[in-house]
């Protein structure tokens, strides 16, 4: 793999932001989703749901957080699917045995289907981080971005 290919899908190493963080934020993002449907404290008005509107904005929010500290766009894909993934998590806890919830939970048409809409949802916002982080080190006069004349 070339080397900005790697650095846009893996982002560039950070002394500040270790790569575990990433996971971090993406479990966080799963959490706060699942939390918030299965609480009641967010609701789905009815009908077939295509789309999670809470759990998108969690998971936009995510990839762009991702773009704006340089990390990969694999990292804001994954925050962003975590984030789709916890509104899943949050509808198996209606289903009756532990292993309906299982076969549930890993079915592989609703998470091939919460991946494609994380592809969707989590480029736009991690490109709009990625362009406020590079915004950001031209006005300050980072390294690599000096104003050309």
């Amino acid at each position: 793999m070339s080397t900005p290919l790697r650095r846009v899908l893996l982002g560039t190493p950070q002394p500040v932001t270790p790569r575990l963080l990433w996971p971090l934020v993406g479990l966080t993002a799963l959490a706060v989703s699942a939390v918030g449907y299965a609480s009641g404290l967010v609701t789905v008005s009815g009908g077939v749901v295509w789309l999670p509107a809470f759990a998108a904005w969690i998971g936009a929010l995510g990839a762009a957080v991702v773009g704006y500290c340089r990390g990969g766009a694999l990292a804001g894909w994954a925050v962003t699917a975590a984030a789709l993934v916890g509104h899943h998590v949050s509808r198996a806890v209606s289903v009756d045995s532990l292993g309906e919830r299982v076969a549930f939970l890993f079915r592989p048409d609703a998470l091939g289907w919460y991946a494609a809409m994380a592809l969707l949802v989590g480029v736009g916002p991690f490109v709009l981080g990625s362009a406020l982080r590079w915004g950001a080190d031209a006005l300050r006069g980072a390294p690599g971005h000096t104003a050309r004349e």
